[in-house]
């Protein structure tokens, strides 16, 4: 094809046809731009190809991620509701001053773990990936990824609100361990010894029970926002995979 325009170019020299021959070249300047843009804009949609490409392979990855944390949190959502009635169940048997076999052990299990409050569940390598990669600012989709991030952001600011509730409990805890005698029984397993009669007298004791099952309350509160978020992430990711 070169040799082809080159002998052309050479033909109309030969016969002084210089009018034509600046016509000729000026076409072929065009030609060789026109190759150019269309070679840019076949670079360029390849370029936008293999973008979208990667960006599916992350966002099936990243809704693997939140398929795990929407199974786990309505999980978590029960056992933190159950646990929330349990505790709520106490502090009206420091009322009644009364503790039946069931009560007494969502007692203990209480005087257990007072002081021992939830780490939010989460996956996140796959969204650290897509930030670090820049693949999660190429994402055209604002609404998703807004959500996203809000979810994240949500997550790791309750996160923060539960560490502080860890404190606030921390400072009632000597209460507890006032009336309550911690002991190991033969199997090296923790058990606690107490007087129903004086804790249900003691308001600085019931104030300290009212201050768990508040935390539990706000802390069931947090992983049900959460877990809505997730359900309604999983909806959108999939949208989004199959445009």
């Amino acid at each position: 094809m070169i040799k082809f325009f080159r002998r052309i170019r050479q033909n109309l020299l030969q016969e002084n046809r210089f009018s034509k021959y600046l016509l000729y070249a000026i076409g072929e300047i065009i030609l060789v731009v026109i190759g150019i843009l269309i070679a840019l804009q076949v670079n360029n949609w390849n370029e936008k190809r293999i973008l979208r490409t990667t960006q599916n392979n992350y966002l099936r990855e990243l809704k693997a991620d939140i398929d795990i944390m929407n199974v786990e949190y309505k999980l978590i959502v029960d056992d933190h509701t159950q646990k929330l009635k349990a505790a709520q169940d106490v502090f009206q048997s420091l009322n009644t001053c009364e503790l039946n076999h069931n009560q007494k052990k969502r007692f203990d299990e209480l005087l257990l773990t007072y002081n021992s409050l939830t780490v939010l569940y989460q996956v996140r390598n796959t969204y650290e990936e897509m930030l670090s990669a820049n693949i999660y600012s190429e994402l055209e989709n604002k609404k998703v990824k807004n959500f996203v991030s809000e979810f994240y952001e949500h997550r790791d600011a309750m996160q923060h609100y539960i560490d502080d509730f860890r404190q606030d409990i921390g400072v009632t805890y000597p209460t507890i361990k006032k009336h309550v005698s911690f002991e190991y029984d033969g199997n090296g397993e923790t058990t606690v010894s107490y007087e129903i009669s004086d804790l249900c007298n003691d308001s600085e004791f019931k104030n300290a029970i009212f201050e768990s099952v508040r935390t539990k309350e706000y802390i069931m509160q947090m992983t049900t926002i959460l877990s809505e978020k997730l359900e309604v992430m999983v909806q959108m990711l999939e949208t989004e995979m199959d445009n």
